[in-house]
């Protein structure tokens, strides 16, 4: 391959569309442009000859924009000979390896060599790095929504939750609620997954985008409330993980209907009294206020209640 360096006007100096870096920090190229007019364009950009005499850039758009901006009217290239194939692959592998591309951007040159018959493990070692992170990568591409990248570039969400939310559905979704067992099940389930109740007569409406409600709550929150964020939105959209009862022990005897609407409104239930039970406790300092017989009321209740969860206890047992 052909190389030559000259002086190129800027005029002449064509950006390429495809380039995976769009997004450009202003302040940075502000900055870059007030050196350029006092020390000068240093370094050289990369380009390659058109057909209609002018040249596309391969690498340094944003230091063109910024000469522009500085008032120059050329500057130095390094002029390769390359083919289409050759320089896309050149542009991608570029800018592949600059700190600043955005993980989307970046996802995207991973995604469009992938795309041009490169396996992962070959795009991997071209760009050095992990295929784990070429994998994540191209994952926040193709998921990330508008307003989780959004939430990024103003570094209110960190990578690492990045990463994760990019994993919620971007979309509106209609979660199917059971009217027997009261378990959230996806979009679209006709049979509920807990009690195997029919679903397709449950009044279903619009409830909004996952992606979008997980990355207005983890906003500037630590990774770790952001797995409790995600598992939550998961149950309120009927995405976790299906539950799953099949036996009640190793000789694989399986669960009726019957039996499974039945543990189902126990542990509703005794979520009930342990809420009610959270109510009591907070109150037991008003209890000096009664008088003997209310006092032994109380007890006589309390005994009742105990005997009835020790009957629930050893049943379970």
């Amino acid at each position: 391959m052909a190389r030559t360096i000259q002086m190129v006007p800027v005029v002449n100096l064509v950006p390429r569309t495809d380039q995976p870096r769009q997004y450009f920090d202003e302040k940075a190229t502000a900055e870059l442009a007030a050196s350029m007019r006092r020390q000068g364009f240093i370094g050289q950009i990369t380009v390659r000859p058109l057909a209609d005499g002018r040249f596309e850039i391969l690498a340094g758009h944003r230091r063109r924009l910024a000469a522009i901006r500085a008032g120059l009217t050329e500057i130095p290239c390094v002029i390769e000979d390359l083919n289409e194939q050759q320089a896309r692959e050149f542009v991608l592998l570029d800018n592949l390896n600059r700190c600043d591309m955005l993980p989307w951007e970046e996802g995207s040159g991973y995604a469009e060599l992938v795309a041009g018959g490169l396996s992962l493990p070959d795009v991997a070692a071209k760009a050095g790095k992990s295929i784990g992170l070429v994998e994540g990568r191209i994952t926040i591409h193709r998921q990330a929504g508008k307003a989780l990248r959004e939430a990024h570039l103003h570094k209110d969400i960190g990578l690492q939750a990045l990463e994760a939310l990019c994993l919620l559905p971007d979309r509106i979704l209609s979660p199917v609620r059971c009217s027997h067992c009261k378990v959230i099940n996806a979009e679209g389930t006709r049979t509920c997954l807990a009690c195997q109740a029919d679903l397709s007569g449950e009044f279903v409406c619009p409830v909004g985008n996952p992606q979008d409600a997980a990355t207005r709550l983890c906003r500037r929150k630590q990774n770790g409330q952001v797995e409790e964020i995600i598992a939550r939105v998961k149950e309120a959209y009927g995405l976790a993980d299906k539950p799953v009862q099949t036996s009640l022990g190793l000789d694989d005897v399986q669960i009726t209907e019957e039996a499974v609407k039945v543990r189902t409104t126990i542990e509703r239930m005794l979520e009930e009294v342990s809420k009610l039970g959270d109510r009591a406790v907070r109150n037991l300092t008003k209890l000096g206020e009664y008088d003997g017989n209310t006092k032994a009321a109380i007890r006589q209740q309390a005994e009742v209640a105990i005997k009835t969860l020790r009957r629930v206890q050893e049943a379970a047992a």
